[in-house]
């Protein structure tokens, strides 16, 4: 007798949606980007927010998916716009495909105690980035450290760095200088 227990697991025939999976995708990429940007310039995880996309090539698919989009980066709406307006006071994320969206930082932060977080970001990457530095310059460092270490030591600083441009874009797009 047939029976469910000891059958084999039913093959796929290949019938495999490229175009499709590739559009979840970037969907996937902008709700990341999207929550991302929430906790970068920290806006409440309960806060929803008004985002504007500029989605290029993607609009039409976008507009498809768009409640979902909503619904999981918790926004209040999602306008797709030509453009994304100027960074000063707008948070901005651009995905792997070349969406970019935008968020007025106005309503949604205390704008002087978010740069003064930032900042204060900034001035402990930099403390990291001088320490790196310094080790790095050490010839006695890089005479006697196993290649290993020398190498974790020059990703260290190159994170760092990239971390200070970041924290120096949040403090631009709040209105400041870096």
């Amino acid at each position: 007798e047939d029976s469910i227990m000891v059958a084999s697991w039913p093959a796929s025939k290949d019938r495999k949606d490229s175009a499709a999976r590739d559009a979840l995708d970037r969907f996937r990429d902008l709700v990341v980007a999207l929550r991302r940007l929430r906790v970068d310039y920290g806006i409440p995880p309960g806060r929803r927010i008004a985002v504007e996309v500029s989605a290029g090539e993607f609009e039409a698919e976008l507009r498809l998916l768009a409640p979902a989009a909503i619904a999981l980066a918790r926004l209040e709406s999602l306008d797709l716009v030509d453009g994304v307006p100027p960074a000063a006071g707008h948070a901005r994320t651009l995905t792997a495909a070349g969406m970019e969206a935008s968020v007025a930082l106005d309503a949604l932060v205390e704008v002087e105690s978010e740069q003064k977080r930032v900042r204060s970001g900034i001035a402990r990457v930099e403390a990291d980035i001088r320490r790196s530095e310094r080790k790095l310059a050490d010839a006695n460092f890089l005479e006697k450290a196993p290649a290993p270490v020398v190498d974790k030591e020059r990703a260290k600083l190159a994170e760092a760095q990239l971390a200070r441009r970041k924290l120096e874009e949040q403090i631009v797009a709040l209105g400041g200088r870096p």
